[in-house]
């Protein structure tokens, strides 16, 4: 399972008021439920950038969900903590 759509249209998109709906963990429950919606209990998510933060969240909130999973050319998440501004969760 490769999530990246997702990711590009929250990048590419206009920012939306509501910012919760364009969260990893959204992303990751998205993913889930393409999953169960397929007939899927667990997969392999492999995620580019921003889709990695993604496939990350998955294996932490559903680790039931993910057998391993690829990171691709992602910032550690300590290079994303640290791009946090208040701005930016507003």
């Amino acid at each position: 399972m490769v999530e990246t759509r997702w990711a590009d249209a929250v990048q590419d998109g206009p920012p939306p008021s509501d910012h919760a709906g364009y969260s990893m963990r959204a992303g990751a429950g998205d993913l889930v439920e393409v999953m169960r919606a397929l007939g899927h209990t667990r997969s392999a998510p492999a995620g580019h950038v921003r889709g990695g933060a993604v496939a990350l969240r998955l294996a932490l909130d559903h680790p039931d969900t993910v057998s391993r999973v690829a990171f691709i050319d992602c910032p550690p998440v300590t290079e994303h903590i640290s791009r946090i501004t208040a701005r930016f969760v507003t």
